[in-house]
Order: structure tokens, then C-alpha cells, then sequence
């Protein structure tokens, strides 16, 4: 599994095209945030009935998303996933699985937001600290969602490649 994931964080990097790619802090956390957004209104009801297949596309997303942060952060996507895969993630429903991650995102910006003010590394060690959290909670919403980790990133994958293949990476919409 660590192999497969080093390989996803390498090949989904490469289809990066926000500014200021593998120097960009900023980016990532305001990407993540409109990501879980999307999610959110799909598992909270806020969106005309969606496909399973629709919910995995923006599962997707945001491990996308969230791997970005780390290489922006220095660190090693594949050690963060299963570092998350050790922690026991306990939420009574779906919604405050939702919630929960919004949280951790709030507190990801947050770190980085006084690693960028201060440059103190403790703050980015607490980022990431917290982005290991989302992470679970991201991975207790594909478990309840009846995914398997690896499915949803090879989806993504195969989403991308067709997306660059027909030079669509940027833009708008799920059906580009």
C-alpha cells in the first residue's frame, strides 16, 4: 500500500497547476475547504439527489487536495495516510464526521497561518499534526461510504489522466 500511495502523491502532483506549485502554503487549505464543501453537500443533503460514483469523484478531490498540502508542507503523503489509518476515528453519524473535518481544516489554516506569520516550526509540525487528523476523518467518511481507500485514489487518477488527456485540468465543473 505505501508504494501505491508514494506513486498517487508523485502522479498527482504532476497534474498541479496552482501558483507557485511546491512553494505555495496558501493554496492547498483554500482548495481542501472548498473540496470538503462539496463533499458536505452531497452527504448533508444540500445538493439534488447524487451517484455513489459522484460522492467517490469528490472523496477524491480532497485527498487530492490534501496531498498537495503535505508536499507544500514537506512531508511524505504515503506516512500521513497511514499514520491517519492508526487513529480510531469515533463520530455518531456521517454529519459529524462533516463537521469534525471542517474543524480540523480550520485548524490546519490556522497553523499555517502562524508559520507563515512567526516561521516557527512548531507550528508546522502542529499543521500537520491536524492534517494527519483530517485525514482519518476523510478515511472514516470513505469507510462509511462503503470505499476502499485505494479505489477512491486510483479513481482520481484515472479522473486526471483523462481530464489532461483532453487538456481540461483547469476550470470548472465535475463533467469537464
Amino acid at each position: 500500500m505505501e508504494e501505491f500511495l508514494q506513486s498517487y502523491s508523485t502522479k498527482a502532483m504532476r497534474t498541479a497547476i496552482y501558483p507557485d506549485v511546491h512553494n505555495n502554503l496558501s493554496y492547498p487549505p483554500k482548495a481542501i475547504v472548498d473540496e470538503w464543501g462539496e463533499i458536505a453537500e452531497k452527504l448533508l443533503g444540500k445538493t439534488p439527489p447524487f451517484s455513489h460514483n459522484d460522492l467517490a469523484h469528490e472523496l477524491g478531490d480532497a485527498y487530492w487536495e490534501i496531498n498537495a498540502l503535505v508536499v507544500e508542507m514537506g512531508y511524505g503523503f504515503s506516512a500521513l495516510i497511514l499514520e491517519a489509518a492508526d487513529m480510531n476515528v469515533i463520530s455518531e453519524s456521517v454529519q459529524g464526521l462533516v463537521i469534525d473535518g471542517y474543524l480540523m481544516i480550520s485548524k490546519v489554516m490556522g497553523r499555517l497561518k502562524k508559520y507563515e506569520r512567526d516561521g516557527n516550526a512548531a507550528q508546522m509540525v502542529l499543521a500537520r499534526d491536524y492534517t494527519v487528523q483530517l485525514l482519518a476523518i476523510l478515511g472514516a467518511i470513505v469507510y462509511e461510504a462503503g470505499f476502499d481507500l485505494q479505489e477512491i485514489l486510483q479513481m482520481n487518477l484515472d479522473k486526471l489522466a483523462d481530464r489532461e488527456a483532453r487538456n481540461v485540468l483547469g476550470g470548472d465543473g465535475d463533467e469537464r
